[in-house]
């Protein structure tokens, strides 16, 4: 494990491949993938699908799993089945099925794991970790305006994804406090309310701006190039 570092890596089906967790393994951490119910694995030096392996797991395999996730007042519950297969070119691995509900009306779910003596309730309580990386995408691409951009050289580039980046840290340390500022009183729920809260109040300010001006004798036209001369630097 590396130094320091106590968490697996954890990441969807489209990036459980050989290559990927090969790389981690040999590294000597710890993943948690995901795999499609086509995917192959070996069933007594047969190579059958996610699916057929999941056919033939005996009914009594399945216990309840319970775990908390991220100090949440409710468990998280799922029934689920592990068995240590040779997964397609990932080599032994603790190969997981698992339900939400206990009728197992529902989808399977199938992840694979290096680490072949985990319980049950830890290695599913670790896959969800992953889940924050998801909305951090749409958050930097959509409220923060990552994809926002047309730029040619790579100095410009690199600028924007530095103030992206900047933005949305400081987004996210607003949204751990639960507001933006010291005199709105807004509670904010995401990254996006935070965004529209900066909007308000930098619009706020600007409005507060051209009055105080104009209070002080100056005409529009002058405040209105003072601020074009800004926006065009």
């Amino acid at each position: 494990m590396a130094k320091g570092y106590n968490y697996p890596v954890v990441f969807d089906s489209w990036y459980t491949c050989k290559q990927v967790c090969h790389h981690i393994a040999h590294h000597n951490m710890i993943y948690v993938g995901t795999v499609e119910p086509d995917d192959g694995v070996y069933v007594q030096g047969k190579g059958v699908s996610m699916q057929d392996w999941y056919g033939q797991v005996p009914e009594k395999a399945f216990t309840p799993v319970r775990f908390r996730y991220r100090q949440r007042e409710t468990m998280e519950r799922y029934w689920a089945a592990a068995e240590t297969q040779q997964v397609d070119q990932l080599g032994r691995v603790r190969l997981v099925a698992s339900h939400k509900k206990e009728d197992r009306s529902d989808q399977a779910r199938f992840d694979v794991c290096n680490h072949l003596r985990w319980e049950l309730s830890y290695l599913l309580g670790r896959r969800p970790l992953r889940w924050p990386v998801e909305p951090s995408y749409e958050d930097t691409k959509g409220p923060v305006g990552c994809d926002a951009y047309e730029l040619r050289d790579e100095e410009g580039i690199r600028r924007h994804w530095n103030l992206v980046f900047a933005a949305y840290s400081a987004a996210r340390h607003a949204h751990a406090e639960g507001r933006w500022g010291h005199w709105t009183r807004a509670q904010l729920k995401t990254v996006g309310d935070v965004c529209r809260q900066v909007r308000g109040e930098a619009l706020a300010a600007l409005i507060a701006f051209v009055v105080l001006e104009q209070m002080q004798g100056r005409s529009v036209q002058s405040i209105v190039n003072q601020l074009v001369s800004y926006l065009s630097r």
